[in-house]
């Protein structure tokens, strides 16, 4: 009985390990294929390598952005938008300096509710390294 325990604790230990390491490899390439930008007038963002994911939306139709975050996400930086438009929801996970991202299109929404425009993004944009995108004029 204590070998059969041994082998079945193995195999679960090795389960396990697999598993820990499919979603390491699976967040590290969404991480690394991410690029999420806003501009004066749209909000665009994909990620994924073979399958992708994309969004392309002009700032006027944006009805909330909002962030998530957990812990380990508060302490290195990252999180996840999410991005509410025409009763539709899209998440972007990982992204990094997220806090920062989500305050600069709140900033550009409430100029477009304010003047009904946006001239220009601000001098402050948000603006990453690679791995999360830039932001474009």
């Amino acid at each position: 009985m204590l070998i059969g325990s041994e082998s079945f604790l193995w195999v679960l230990g090795v389960a396990a390990l697999l598993f820990g390491l499919y979603k390491g490899v699976k967040n590290a390439i969404i991480y690394f294929t991410m690029e999420f930008a806003a501009t004066n007038k749209r909000l665009i963002g994909k990620y994924g390598l073979i399958s992708r994911h994309s969004l392309d939306l002009r700032l006027g139709k944006v009805e909330s952005i909002f962030l998530e975050q957990n812990l380990l996400g508060r302490v290195l930086g990252f999180g996840t938008i999410v991005v509410c438009a025409a009763g539709t929801s899209n998440g972007f996970p990982y992204l990094g300096n997220a806090p920062a991202f989500r305050r600069q299109v709140s900033q550009l929404l409430d100029d477009i509710d304010e003047k009904g425009y946006v001239s220009q993004v601000p001098r402050a944009a948000y603006q990453s390294d690679e791995a999360t995108g830039t932001a474009a004029d």
